[in-house]
């Protein structure tokens, strides 16, 4: 327990903000200074004095208060008051994410109607609870505002934005009306004497884990809080409020809403009734007139709107003149206390420009007085001089307040008269008419009942903000999100992701056109290389492991010396010591070898089907592309030659070898595509030819840069022939030719492109072949078999 004395504090300097005229004593300011740092616990909070008659305000971007000195002049208790509360609210309250919640589940949380505001009724008096307890010094200024602001029964705690607001519905929201029944059973440990039956219930059933919720606070005894005791209570409340309360509120929450939707629909109709009337008073005048156009058009937005009144026009009779009794009656009443209020305010702003030219009467005489007084009396003189000036302020801020509460009670007169807004008796209807109005909402079409949701929806959401900003703690910096705050947010992020995806669209469309413009320049070659490309790199990705073997050092057997030792050597040394020379291993990095490739591709009539089905040649095309571009990429020299009976000696170079290792270039590429119109129909298949050219070729090429590893790839889907399907005499000269190359060393791989049963006799001439009609399946039984070649050059 703590007591408050400014006088067992140091004095500083005052703020630097000095007021005009307005002499608040300085212990009085070092009491609010002090009240509101020690019950925060936060000596850094500011607590300044601002200008008269610019408002109390709180900053929660540096945790400070500012004091109109006109509220404490005029009401010092209630200024003590807010001062303690707020520095409370920032000791104890707790922003979710401290409490342990994700940001999605705060969002889904607290953007439900009621949900923050049932926090808040609990959370503000457990905050009281607890400094009053700490500092009871405090507890008078809490009962004085209480009891005045629990006078009268049935009171919702709120500001006057707020009272009219419901004022303009004609109701007070049931989960509104339950927060604040909780309040009052805080402080006067009862209920109002008259209650809202769904209120009623809710509170019988929820009230003792309020009380208890409202109860879980810190212990306000300890010298020092501690910080994990404040967030594991916190948690506590929140968890009671959570899943013990909201449940009931909730339901309060969807009662509200179905009220408010059948308050939208009735202000839609009475609108439309009035529209109605409006248009047929005009018709008849037009009709006056004679005038017939004007006339035939009113006709039909008379129509149109007799349309749209069609469902309401269905209710009951009974129920139809109990709602326009109810509701007239209700918008009379409504506008009677509005004309009261209209007329007390500009009673009270009389009031104060009377007192105001009395005090300017005083204050000039006063003025002369001075002017001839001296010492004491001069002294005195000043004294009563700024008071007066003092009092003159005061009855300026309420003469201007009273004029903005008069400018916004006459608005909503105004709204309420011209039917912009329409006060509904729920309360004071039959069950038969709820229920006939529940059934005519459901038979209203879908758009429409969806627009008066949003609108209800709309509407709740906007007055929970207005009555949280009362009760949530204003020196929180990090409080969740209002729901007009996450309205906001939702709506710059849709605007965001609209742009965001007018940009994409943009972007695509920019992207279509450039690879329009890409394709129409793209070569035979890029095309083939574009559906191939996954292919090539899978299969390069299988190849370098062996045709780079520099990338994958080894460990090497049998040295004197080295890194890493040979156990098995090892033993055996201890028995022979000749083993000595050879027990130690080490990381060798093997020489690149070189090779060679030779592709020949059968460029025979067949190939296209003779003229019918391109589908073979194009699927050997893109063979071609798939062992070039991995041959380049591995950095191996090739070759490329064609063949058949229409080419002058039968072959024709598409590429020759470079020179230098892999290097294809863009000239190689465009004179490749020439194999696609290189196919004549009158062509066949001079392979024992093709073989002799290329494996001279190759054998010269060898001998230049000292290549052991030749290969010599022949792409075909025939036999051997050069006058017809069956030429025995060319295919003994090709299995002659295929024996001399192998006799060379070169290693010879025949690919068969097409069904296995129609090109069987490839395996009949090499034997290392591939049969495969998919091209997509080739790269991996090539590397199969090339590894194999390479591991195992005795089998080929």
């Amino acid at each position: 327990m703590e007591k408050i004395r400014p006088e067992q504090y140091l004095k500083r300097e005052k703020p630097k903000e000095r007021t005009e005229g307005i002499k608040i004593p300085e212990k009085e300011w070092r009491t609010l200074e002090i009240i509101a740092q020690r019950v925060g616990g936060d000596f850094g909070m500011e607590v300044k004095l601002g200008r008269p008659g610019k408002g109390s305000f709180f900053n929660p971007e540096d945790c400070s208060i500012t004091f109109d000195p006109l509220h404490i002049k005029e009401n010092p208790e209630k200024a003590k008051f807010i001062a303690g509360h707020e520095g409370a609210h920032r000791r104890i309250t707790l922003h979710p994410k401290e409490l342990g919640l994700s940001q999605k589940e705060i969002e889904e949380l607290y953007s439900q109607i009621g949900f923050g505001y049932l926090q808040n009724s609990i959370e503000d008096p457990a905050v009281n609870t607890w400094m009053e307890k700490r500092f009871p010094g405090l507890k008078p200024y809490v009962e004085k505002i209480y009891d005045e602001q629990l006078k009268e029964e049935n009171v919702v705690l709120s500001t006057p934005e707020v009272q009219r607001i419901a004022l303009q519905w004609g109701y007070w929201p049931k989960f509104a009306q339950y927060g604040s029944e909780i309040i009052r059973d805080w402080y006067q440990k009862r209920f109002s004497k008259k209650l809202d039956p769904a209120v009623k219930k809710a509170l019988e059933r929820t009230i003792e884990y309020a009380r208890k919720s409202i109860s879980a606070i810190p212990d306000p005894q300890k010298s020092v809080q501690d910080k994990k005791e404040i967030i594991v209570i916190a948690q506590k409340r929140f968890e009671i409020n959570t899943e013990d309360i909201w449940p009931e509120v909730k339901k309060l929450v969807e009662m509200d809403l179905k009220t408010e939707q059948s308050r939208q629909m009735l202000k839609d109709f009475r609108k439309m009734q009035k529209e109605l009337g409006r248009k047929r008073k005009e018709m008849e005048e037009a009709k006056a007139r004679g005038d017939t156009e004007k006339q035939e058009e009113l006709q039909k937005e008379v129509e149109e709107l007799e349309g749209q009144l069609d469902p309401f026009n269905g209710l009951p009779e009974d129920v139809k003149k109990e709602l326009q009794e109810q509701i007239d009656k209700a918008v009379k009443e409504t506008s009677e206390k509005l004309n009261k209020e209209i007329e007390e305010k500009q009673k009270q702003i009389e009031r104060a420009k009377e007192k105001q030219e009395g005090l300017n009467k005083e204050i000039k005489d006063l003025e002369e007085k001075l002017k001839e007084a001296s010492g004491k009396e001069k002294e005195e003189l000043e004294r009563q001089l700024q008071e007066k000036k003092t009092e003159k302020l005061a009855q300026e801020m309420k003469q201007k307040q009273s004029e903005q509460e008069l400018k916004d009670i006459q608005n909503t007169l105004e709204q309420i008269q011209s039917g912009q807004e329409m006060p509904y008796p729920e309360d004071k209807l039959s069950e038969k008419t709820k229920q006939e109005l529940e059934k005519l909402f459901q038979k209203l079409p879908h758009s429409k009942k969806e627009e008066y949701r949003q609108k209800a929806q709309r509407e709740l959401e906007d007055f929970e903000d207005a009555v949280n900003k009362e009760l949530e703690g204003k020196l929180n910096k990090d409080k969740p999100e209002s729901h007009k705050e996450r309205r906001e947010r939702e709506k710059k992020e849709r605007i965001t992701e609209k742009v965001r995806e007018k940009e994409k669209a943009e972007r695509k469309e920019i992207e279509k056109k450039l690879e329009e413009i890409r394709r129409e320049k793209m070569t035979e070659y890029d095309k083939a290389y574009e559906e191939v490309s996954d292919i090539i790199n899978s299969l390069y990705t299988r190849l370098k492991r062996f045709f780079l073997p520099e990338r994958h050092p080894k460990w090497r057997k049998g040295y004197s010396s080295g890194q890493r030792l040979d156990l098995e050597k090892a033993m055996q040394a201890e028995a022979d010591p000749r083993y000595l020379e050879k027990i130690w291993e080490r990381k060798t990095i093997p020489s690149k070898k070189n090779y060679l490739f030779s592709i020949l591709v059968d460029l025979s009539a067949s190939m296209n089907d003779y003229g019918k089905d391109p589908t073979k040649l194009k699927e050997t095309f893109k063979t071609v592309v798939i062992l070039s571009e991995v041959l380049d990429k591995l950095g191996i020299d090739f070759e490329v030659i064609g063949f058949s009976t229409a080419f002058l000696n039968d072959v024709k170079k598409y590429k020759n070898f470079s020179g230098k290792f892999g290097r294809l270039t863009q000239e190689d590429r465009k004179r490749m595509v020439e194999i696609l119109h290189d196919v004549k129909s009158n062509a066949f298949t001079p392979t024992s030819t093709a073989t002799a050219y290329a494996s001279k070729e190759l054998q010269k090429q060898a001998k230049q840069i000292g290549s052991k590893y030749n290969f010599l790839i022949n792409l075909t889907d025939g036999k051997p022939n050069r006058t017809s399907i069956e030429d025995p005499e060319e295919q003994r000269k090709t299995k002659e030719a295929i024996e001399e190359a192998q006799g060379l060393g070169q290693k010879l791989i025949g690919i068969g492109i097409g069904k296995p049963d129609q090109i069987y006799y490839v395996k009949d001439f090499y034997k290392a072949s591939i049969i495969e009609e998919d091209v997509k399946k080739l790269p991996e039984a090539f590397a199969d078999l090339l590894e194999d070649m390479i591991r195992h050059p005795e089998k080929y």
